[in-house]
């Protein structure tokens, strides 16, 4: 980050990508806590897709929310500062339909069950 000249130059936390590319919480850990701006969280499943339209297709429309899927997001949680913002990144084809208000209330409570 250094060696990019940005003053501004932050980590982005992506749940999903952070453990599709095999990083585990533990990665964190030596990383200086100043250098994160905010987390995305979401849920996958534990069967990573071997084609990359499927990955892509996951990335897209197939994650789930926190609590629904199989990523260690509680771990994921503590090792991140405490500090930053977690937002919710779950775009689900499969709730699409429903009304925003419930999808948000339903994003809400998975992140509050995750939290403890």
């Amino acid at each position: 980050m250094s060696k990019s000249g940005c003053a501004n130059a932050s980590i982005l936390v992506d749940a999903l990508h952070f453990s599709r590319s095999g990083g585990l919480p533990s990665d964190i850990a030596g990383v200086d806590a100043s250098l994160f701006r905010y987390a995305q969280i979401c849920d996958a499943a534990a069967v990573i897709p071997s084609e990359p339209g499927d990955l892509i297709r996951e990335a897209r429309t197939g994650r789930r929310l926190p609590g629904e899927g199989a990523l260690p997001l509680r771990d994921l949680v503590a090792a991140l500062p405490a500090a930053i913002p977690l937002a919710i990144e779950a775009p689900v084809r499969a709730t699409a339909d429903l009304p925003p208000l419930e999808r948000a209330q339903r994003a809400y409570r998975s992140m509050r069950a995750l939290l403890g």
